[in-house]
């Protein structure tokens, strides 16, 4: 599911859903491990704030950005039938 706002013929607003309600992300900052409580999860990117995509998973109960820059970072989870997002942030 994507979210499209168009503002005006010049500026178009491309969003996915915050998963504020449909997952479980914790803790927020984090330095080791990062914990998904979903279930039927796909895949999980995790994408740094110049829109790489620093790891691509089919799901698991948790990522590990322990060698991870710190950081802002974007985590989306898809399903087969939505996505979601969700910010993160890396620290040490």
């Amino acid at each position: 599911l994507l979210n499209i706002t168009v503002l005006d013929e010049d500026e178009v607003i491309l969003s996915i859903p915050d998963m504020e309600e449909n997952a479980a992300v914790y803790p927020n900052p984090a330095s080791k491990r990062l914990y998904i409580d979903r279930k039927n999860i796909e895949e999980i990117l995790l994408i740094n704030a110049t829109g790489q995509t620093m790891l691509r998973s089919e799901f698991t109960d948790f990522i590990n950005v322990e060698n991870m820059p710190t950081g802002s970072y974007l985590l989306i989870i898809r399903t087969a039938n939505d996505k979601f997002s969700r910010k993160i942030l890396i620290t040490r």
